[in-house]
């Protein structure tokens, strides 16, 4: 009675396979690379002798807490990699670092560097201090 047109069946290594293989897979790669990405670790020496290609950068450092000042909503403490030393001002969390001198830490933060009288000033405002495990002084 009517005429029928018949119509092609898409295979699934014909359609789906190249989409999924050349597209799908090295989209969710990339989304688990970036979702992923840390920033790399540093040491304090690396930043305190090359400071202006860290201003303004994340940073991740690791070293030894150096007397912990706690205020009111922030603490501070110098962060020692066995070389070179630089200022670590931490406001997270209840304001405190839950550090003491000592402690083997990593921090990650934003290096900041400022010019008092004829020398320069250098620091880590942390948005995290992570103490390492079985450590402290």
């Amino acid at each position: 009675m009517g005429t029928h047109i018949g119509v092609e069946k898409l295979s699934l290594s014909r359609w789906w396979l190249p989409l999924f293989v050349g597209v799908i897979c090295p989209g969710l790669v990339l989304l688990a690379v970036l979702h992923l990405y840390q920033p790399p670790s540093t040491s304090v020496t690396t930043i305190v002798y090359n400071p202006q290609k860290f201003v303004g950068r994340e940073v991740k450092v690791s070293g030894r807490v150096l007397s912990v000042l706690d205020g009111e909503n922030c603490s501070s403490f110098g962060l020692d990699d066995g070389t070179s030393i630089v200022e670590v001002v931490y406001c997270g969390e209840g304001g405190e670092a839950r550090v003491r001198s000592g402690d083997l830490v990593t921090v990650t933060g934003v290096f900041q560097m400022v010019k008092v009288k004829r020398s320069y000033k250098h620091w880590i405002i942390a948005n995290r201090v992570i103490k390492k495990r079985g450590e402290s002084g």
